[in-house]
């Protein structure tokens, strides 16, 4: 029954010890970038194509900013970043 509890301890120590290190380990932000305007605007999915630039989708509210030509109330919005986060 010792040696039972001794490698139930042991086992319970390694998956925290691994579960800390395994946490610990992120990648480093490349960089970050706010879109939008002054309304109420918000992404909902990020597709990253094979060239590694990103389109965003998402709702806005705003007519100003990085957006224009907003129609009223909530309209869709697609937005395609560079590698660098640079609206194209």
């Amino acid at each position: 029954m010792r040696q039972f509890l001794s490698f139930l301890f042991a086992g319970i120590l390694s998956l925290m010890l691994f579960h800390q290190t395994k946490a610990q380990v992120r990648p480093a932000i490349q960089w970050q970038k706010c879109l939008g305007g002054t309304g109420h605007d918000r992404g909902h999915d990020v597709l990253i194509n094979a060239d590694r630039t990103l389109v965003v989708v998402g709702q806005t509210y705003s007519n100003n900013g990085d957006v224009s030509g907003n129609h009223g109330n909530g309209d869709a919005w697609v937005v395609k970043l560079d590698t660098a986060g640079n609206i194209i």
